[in-house]
């Protein structure tokens, strides 16, 4: 019995290790197959990269804004120059086209660049665009949404510039160049505060002409409105802080405007009779001349 029961053992072990070999014999077949699928994969795809079948022979662009842009800018933007011969398999094709095409200091982002087969480039991209002006020494400097000094030679003026509001401060007192950015957080008040007036069209009822934002962050310690607006008759229109600065009680610049409308209301647009006109609290105040 013994004798049988040592019998039954060994050939347990035996089925046991001729598990285990096939086991390793089937782990290295798939192995080898992993590893030659692989080698095939890399050979297909290198083929692939060097095939002329899908090297880019056209770029198409998609490009905004170009209200305010010059024919200049958008030519150099969508040169295509280092674009054109490349294979549509490069690695990382895509992102290295966005970096390229983003190194230009007038492009803001680019949004995308799809590979579109066999032979062409799709490309997305947002422009800087003018949407405020600054005044300093008596020459005017176009600014963009993020303050960044936008060149004359790529830019055009805004048609009704004549009846925009500029931004006024003592703090800018280098001579801005261009592609440099102002950041002052004045400057991005009176950039908010421009587009907010142009939107809703309010500059025009008082002959608003400066956005004076020299007192930003200072006008709550002195008592004194953060921002103040001038019209072309000399009256001030004391505005206070900017939306960002967040202070309690602050009204929004709506309520603002709102306030400034029930003047206008009660004492006729021209208001040239009053020295100042202050908007910053629930009950707006002003003052005759």
């Amino acid at each position: 019995m013994k004798a049988i029961a040592r019998d039954r053992n060994v050939t347990k072990i035996e089925r046991f290790k001729a598990a285990i070999d096939s086991i390793y014999f089937h782990v290295s077949i798939l192995v080898l197959c992993i590893g030659l699928i692989g080698w095939a994969t890399y050979e297909w795809w290198r083929q692939l990269t060097v095939l002329d079948d899908f090297t880019v022979r056209e770029v198409s662009f998609t490009v905004f804004p170009t209200d305010g842009i010059k024919p200049g800018l958008l030519k150099e933007v969508r040169n295509s120059q280092g674009l054109i011969g490349r294979n549509l398999f490069e690695t990382n094709l895509t992102r290295k086209v966005a970096e390229k095409l983003e190194r230009n200091s007038w492009v803001l982002k680019v949004h995308s660049v799809k590979r579109v087969f066999p032979d062409k480039l799709s490309v997305n991209l947002e422009l800087r665009g003018p949407s405020a002006v600054l005044r300093k020494n008596g020459t005017f400097y176009l600014l963009d949404d993020e303050g960044v000094v936008l060149p004359d030679g790529y830019y055009s003026w805004p048609l009704d510039q004549g009846n925009t509001p500029y931004i006024q401060s003592v703090h800018v007192r280098k001579t801005p160049r261009a592609g440099e950015c102002l950041d002052d957080p004045g400057i991005k008040a009176g950039i908010e505060l421009v587009k907010f007036l142009k939107k809703n069209n309010a500059h025009r009822l008082l002959g608003v002409k400066v956005v004076d934002v020299s007192n930003v962050g200072l006008g709550r310690t002195n008592g004194e409105s953060d921002i103040v607006l001038w019209t072309k008759d000399g009256m001030a229109i004391k505005w206070g802080c900017p939306v960002e600065c967040q202070q309690a009680n602050e009204l929004s610049d709506s309520e603002k405007l709102k306030n400034l409308y029930s003047v206008v209301k009660a004492e006729g647009s021209k208001l040239d009779h009053m020295e100042y006109v202050d908007v910053r609290w629930k009950a707006p105040r002003g003052k005759l001349r």
